[in-house]
């Protein structure tokens, strides 16, 4: 299982896994070892789930261009700034309560560009 996983990371840019990889393969190992306990069936559902996962992250870290940057435009005002932080917020939320630890990540990184972002604007 620990060879398919590290294959399917591979999707995923240089950048990327070498600055998560380590991470997303200790915390799948952890996740896949409780769903096993709990029978075939929930495991495999766990398995599909990751590699739908992984297949969503590896594009959005393609889309933000590897260096773990969001490659989509920032707001120009304050109002807007705050929204899109609520917004990621929420989604960052549902990534950890479905054990999209990546895709948690990703949108951990949105926030904080999100927030110096909205830190220049008030300050203008």
């Amino acid at each position: 299982m620990k060879g398919i996983w590290r294959t399917l990371l591979r999707l995923y840019p240089r950048a990327h896994r070498e600055k998560f990889g380590d991470e997303m393969e200790a915390v799948f190992e952890q996740a896949a070892e409780e769903r096993r306990g709990q029978g075939w069936r929930y495991f495999a559902r766990f398995l599909i789930a990751e590699m739908f996962g992984v297949l969503r992250g590896a594009g959005a870290a393609w889309i933000a261009g590897g260096r773990g940057a969001i490659a989509i435009g920032m707001p120009n005002d304050a109002a807007s700034a705050q929204a899109l932080i609520e917004a990621n917020l929420r989604r960052m939320e549902r990534a950890v309560a479905t054990h999209q630890f990546a895709r948690a990540r990703f949108f951990s990184c949105y926030d904080l560009q999100l927030r110096e972002r909205l830190s220049q604007l008030r300050k203008t």
